[in-house]
């Protein structure tokens, strides 16, 4: 299993150290929409890391100003805080084309997620995400349209 799954089964926004295991809940993101474009290349995460350890001045993460954000419920604010030390080891191009694009499309900001290579941008508008959504086609397979859960799993119906 992956670092991420105690991630996944509590939800919610959390600060996450080590490798995933330890986590603390912190006020939910502000009410937005979230637009992944995922391309066709990929980033093998063990080959991101690898470059990562080989960057001669990595970047940091504003953690204070983010939680500050988060506490103060400002979505602009969040959004510039957003940041992944693993972009630049990524290697792609269409990252930054991407993230680029989703900028440009009317994203309060946008990043790489995780070790790559899809990309997130944060939108107060679900039309402006919506007519942004429409320019990501010809450089992403995959491109989704959703809101913050804040919470863990669900079960939204059982078989009998």
């Amino acid at each position: 299993l992956g670092a991420d799954v105690p991630f996944c089964l509590a939800g919610g926004t959390q600060r996450v150290q080590g490798i995933g295991e330890r986590m603390s809940a912190l006020p939910n993101l502000p009410d937005c929409h979230i637009l992944v474009a995922k391309p066709e290349e990929s980033v093998p995460t063990q080959e991101c890391y690898r470059r990562y350890d080989q960057l001669a001045e990595p970047g940091r993460a504003d953690v204070a100003g983010m939680v500050e954000a988060l506490e103060k419920q400002s979505l602009r604010q969040a959004a510039q805080k957003l940041s992944n030390v693993l972009e630049p080891a990524a290697g792609l191009e269409v990252v930054e084309k991407l993230r680029q694009r989703i900028l440009a499309g009317g994203a309060l900001g946008a990043r790489m997620t995780g070790s790559g290579s899809a990309v997130y941008g944060l939108f107060e508008s679900k039309w402006l995400a919506k007519r942004c959504m429409h320019k990501l086609f010809d450089l992403a397979d995959g491109v989704f349209l959703m809101r913050p859960l804040n919470g863990g799993p669900f079960i939204l119906s059982e078989r009998e």
